[in-house]
């Protein structure tokens, strides 16, 4: 079976797996959704619910979790493992320590599951408009498997496979630093000028922002 054609369970319906997750739906891909607030699971087509997070896991071949911040990812990925089964796919799309990736990963192999990190950039609008940046860590051979899920989700040219279980967390990491240091230095650029009298607007428009 290809992985067109298994089943999708959803976790995680906030302002990045809701977009997310609409995608796919859209994409034709069978999927199941779930979230703790009911508000957000009604977004979709009752056929696609799920009432809870065990029998979206015992009903689904791949699950997909979104989560916005370390310790819900950590919790939830540590509530899932025992309901997990052998020859699932586990793909975390949400940011967590590379040790934690590592750590869940393995766990997960025990029972025969693999688990990939895929952390994503790109925020809400990229999110909806599926052109995310995707770092993508753990079992080479399913992440490429897996690959026509993850082009609908994010831009082709910035899916990126870096290696084993917390190589994706690593290299989100990377990035993240990346973008808040071009903003930093940015923003010393421009208190520069306002040191030497000149007007903020007039700056802006000068340097084309």
């Amino acid at each position: 079976m290809s992985n067109t054609q298994k089943q999708i369970g959803f976790i995680g319906l906030g302002s990045m797996g809701g977009p997310m997750a609409t995608n796919l739906l859209k994409a034709g891909y069978p999927i199941t959704v779930y979230d703790i607030d009911p508000v957000k699971i009604r977004a979709f087509p009752e056929t696609n619910r799920a009432d809870n997070p065990e029998s979206l896991v015992k009903n689904n071949d791949i699950i997909m979790t979104s989560v916005p911040s370390f310790e819900i990812a950590t919790q939830l990925a540590e509530s899932l493992l025992p309901l997990a089964r052998s020859g699932q796919i586990f793909i975390e799309l949400s940011t967590m320590t590379p040790t934690q990736a590592i750590t869940l990963a393995q766990a997960y192999r025990e029972k025969g599951v693999v688990r990939l990190d895929v952390p994503v950039s790109g925020g809400s609008f990229g999110a909806e408009a599926g052109n995310l940046r995707m770092f993508v860590g753990g079992d080479e051979g399913t992440a490429e498997g897996c690959r026509g899920i993850f082009e609908v989700l994010g831009d082709a040219d910035r899916i990126v496979y870096c290696g084993p279980a917390g190589n994706g967390q690593k290299v989100k990491i990377v990035n993240q630093m990346s973008m808040g240091l071009k903003n930093a230095i940015f923003l010393e650029t421009i208190g520069y000028g306002v040191k030497m009298g000149i007007d903020i607007d007039v700056m802006m428009q000068g340097i084309g922002g």
